[in-house]
């Protein structure tokens, strides 16, 4: 606990009152942990969160490890403007979970939102307990302004680096987010032998509107600031922090901003230190660099890898990377700038946003550099090969070869292969509607909240609904999931409860039988759960079906997620009406709601109407020369 204290992440970009101290959590520690509130209703960040600490101890002892979070509401001022957010026991970001492969993880939420709430553990396969995978209307009924909900589960995949964050319409976009870290005595890339010190990263963006806002302007014929196109963010943020531009014309009216200070990481010089890098934007595609520092890949999502040595790393949302960096690159208060930068390649509207941190080095076997000194910025230069804010973005397995350190051999032979293809235009909704929007076979997701599809299929054994796309595996295998960008945007695509194997990614658009003639990666091909594909290209991703459940596919934008890019694979659900054995607090969270309540900012289309109006045809034009050289690029 010593050591955390030595090591303070300075960042003072919530509205805190001066000198007011930073309550414990000890969520760290997996202990049994209540909220502690702030009297001024301010949220507050814990630097506690983002170290991993020695103490912890990594140990094959299973352990129950159990975490109050309270969702609510708190002031906070991220970059300069001050607004309401959404926080978990007042922070932001959220606290942190740590465990060990083989614990028992329970999370006790408790909503004092006036919306439902629902959370989500990012990554984690959730095999055999596929009603914990916190989606309401797919795995769940929400739960309720005022309600409680036990989420328990054995933490049985793998190990590595995830994260949480709600899953009810974009509110991870508020603030509902937080680390979760899976230990492994024997895990491939482990403290002592790879690496000296342990911290973790948050990039993402933000905006000044909340997030009922966009969405809602998002789903509406109007638009949101004009358009139905995804907004560009406002600020890119670290670790919560970033920098508004003040004159900016979308910088609200009227609004005073005093932007925060940069956020600080103190890392120990000459000393191997591993970064967990997770990007929780809903519209960025960001590449991350570090001056003077060289980025060597040890992780893609939770998977341990051999990878390539960098000086600029991309990640798309949701994707997870972990870096091995060497403090040797100076003495003890020397500072360096972390850069990050948005790629605008894949962006339809937008200019280039960027943030900036500072990494200072200092002694590790002293006390905690002095609060309140005088600081200056670095003065340190950027690498000069990093890529320009247009140039096309791409995953970092599009550009180099990413070895898991586990080898694990594609299997040689599927039982099912099958397409979702991605869409945007104008769909027909089932009340005659036309809305503009996204869709997976030519169907805009529409959730049925308080009957989720693994109710659905528990009662009847299979499912035919029309306001969701979907294939059921019947087989217990392995299945090749094609996904076919069909628009010009590109996708961050995330499948819950399976990693897939990476077995196949070309620009075009492929069917089943083609796929069933080619050649794909058998030798150990990527492993991960986040995949960024490119506009007009597809990938193939090959899926173990060992897990029943109903396991959602969708775009990791938040906002195309909400204007209805989702579909659902559902595995062997024989077993799931046969074998699934829920808790009654699960139950309990749908009774006496009505069953036919549409979720908010969902839809669906009729099976095959689909056009494109104006302004689609407008968006596709204005993409044109994006997606040129990005087909350059892909080539």
């Amino acid at each position: 606990m010593l050591f955390i204290l030595k090591v303070l992440f300075v960042s003072s970009f919530l509205v805190l009152t001066q000198g007011a101290s930073i309550p414990s959590q000890g969520y760290p520690r997996g202990s049994i942990d209540r909220k502690v509130s702030r009297a001024d209703n301010t949220a507050y960040f814990d630097p506690k969160n983002l170290v991993l600490s020695s103490d912890f101890e990594v140990t094959n002892v299973p352990k129950t490890r159990e975490y109050w979070f309270e969702i609510g509401t708190a002031t906070a001022n991220p970059d300069g403007y001050t607004r309401q957010i959404y926080t978990v026991n007042g922070q932001f970001p959220g606290p942190l979970i740590e465990v060990n492969y083989g614990d028992t993880l329970v999370v006790h939420v408790h909503n004092t939102l006036d919306t439902p709430q629902a959370v989500h553990w990012h990554g984690l396969n959730q095999n055999g307990t596929g009603y914990m995978d916190g989606v309401p209307g797919i795995s769940q009924c929400p739960i309720p302004p005022g309600g409680s909900f036990i989420y328990e589960f054995p933490i049985n995949n793998r190990w590595g680096t995830y994260w949480w964050h709600s899953h009810y319409s974009n509110d991870l976009q508020e603030g509902i987010y937080g680390p979760l870290i899976v230990h492994h005595p024997e895990e491939p890339v482990r403290r002592g032998q790879d690496y000296d010190e342990d911290r973790i990263i948050f990039v993402g963006d933000w905006w000044h509107d909340r997030a009922e806002v966009i969405v809602a302007g998002l789903t509406s014929s109007e638009g949101y600031r004009g358009t139905v196109a995804s907004p560009e963010p406002d600020t890119i943020l670290i670790n919560g922090v970033g920098e508004a531009n003040c004159s900016s014309s979308l910088y609200p009216a009227g609004a005073s901003c005093d932007p925060p200070p940069r956020p600080i990481i103190y890392l120990p010089v000459n000393k191997r230190v591993r970064l967990r890098f997770i990007n929780t934007a809903s519209h960025s595609h960001l590449r991350l660099s570090l001056d003077q520092h060289d980025l060597e890949v040890v992780e893609a999502d939770s998977t341990p890898v051999w990878g390539p040595t960098l000086h600029e790393l991309p990640i798309s949302e949701a994707q997870r990377y972990s870096v091995i960096i060497y403090t040797n690159q100076g003495k003890v208060g020397d500072k360096f700038w972390l850069r990050v930068n948005q790629g605008t390649a894949c962006q339809a509207v937008g200019s280039p946003q960027w943030a900036l941190g500072v990494i200072e080095y200092y002694d590790g076997a002293t006390d905690t550099p002095v609060e309140g000194a005088e600081r200056s910025f670095p003065t340190t230069q950027a690498w000069p090969d990093l890529a320009g804010f247009d140039q096309a973005c791409r995953d970092l397995d599009e550009a180099y070869t990413l070895y898991p350190r586990q080898v694990v051999d594609a299997f040689q032979g599927t039982f099912l292969t099958h397409a979702f293809s991605s869409q945007f235009g104008v769909w027909t909704l089932a009340d005659g509607e036309q809305r503009t929007g996204f869709a997976l076979n030519n169907v805009s997701y529409q959730n049925i909240i308080n009957d989720p599809i693994l109710s659905v299929v528990e009662r009847e054994g299979y499912f035919d609904r029309p306001y969701i796309t979907n294939v059921m595996a019947w087989e217990n295998g392995e299945m090749d999931l094609i996904i076919n960008n069909l628009d010009p945007i590109d996708h961050p695509f995330h499948v819950h409860g399976n990693d897939f194997q990476i077995v196949r990614r070309s620009a075009g658009n492929v069917t089943a039988e083609q796929v069933k003639a080619m050649n794909i990666r058998v030798a150990n091909p990527l492993r991960r759960d986040t995949i960024w594909i490119p506009g007009l290209s597809y990938a193939v991703l090959r899926i173990k079906t060992d897990n029943p459940g109903v396991w959602t596919v969708h775009c990791h934008i938040g906002w195309h997620l909400s204007q209805g890019k989702l579909g659902a694979i559902i595995i062997r659900p024989q077993d799931i009406q046969s074998n699934y054995a829920r808790p009654d607090n699960w139950q309990d969270l749908c009774q006496g709601q009505d069953r036919n309540a549409i979720g908010p900012n969902r839809r669906a289309a009729t099976a095959s109407q689909h056009t494109h109006d104006r302004w689609g045809v407008r968006i596709f034009q204005s993409l044109r020369a994006k997606l040129v050289q990005r087909m350059s690029a892909l080539e």
